[in-house]
């Protein structure tokens, strides 16, 4: 069947933590492209999340919402929060993941071409308070 065949069944999980699904896709295999749409992630998702890539032939791409941008926050849970988001941010970039903030009010249609965006032997996306972060070409021979 296709994609949409399938997703058109998937379920929600009761889970209040990855882990089940992570080792869902581990199980499948974890070579190829792998597509992650994340809201805050708690530091030991972040660290199963980020060991997932399943080497120099994957290709992670993690789509990370700010959550803070649809929820008002103030002092120290607000720093905490973008402290927290942008951790799991740098944790995924360092593992090799392409990582896409998705802040409220954000087009989708605008923001994925990142995902494969190659200039000079690698591609750039912002994390953060858009300060740019270095990430691997989609296609590793792109590196070359």
């Amino acid at each position: 069947g296709s994609l949409l065949d399938v997703l058109a069944v998937v379920t929600a999980s009761g889970g209040r933590t990855m882990h089940t699904g992570l080792d869902t896709v581990r199980r499948q295999g974890t070579e190829g492209l792998v597509v992650a749409i994340v809201g805050a992630l708690s530091p030991v998702d972040a660290e199963e999340l980020s060991r997932l890539r399943g080497g120099a032939s994957s290709v992670g791409i993690a789509l990370v919402l700010d959550s803070d941008s649809w929820v008002a926050t103030g002092g120290e849970s607000a720093e905490a929060s973008a402290a927290a988001h942008r951790q799991s941010c740098e944790l995924l970039v360092g593992s090799g993941w392409r990582v896409i903030e998705v802040r409220r009010g954000d087009d989708l249609a605008q923001l994925w071409p990142q995902a494969g965006r190659v200039a000079a032997a690698r591609a750039t996306t912002f994390v953060g308070a858009g300060s740019p972060v270095d990430v691997p070409p989609l296609n590793p021979s792109d590196a070359a």
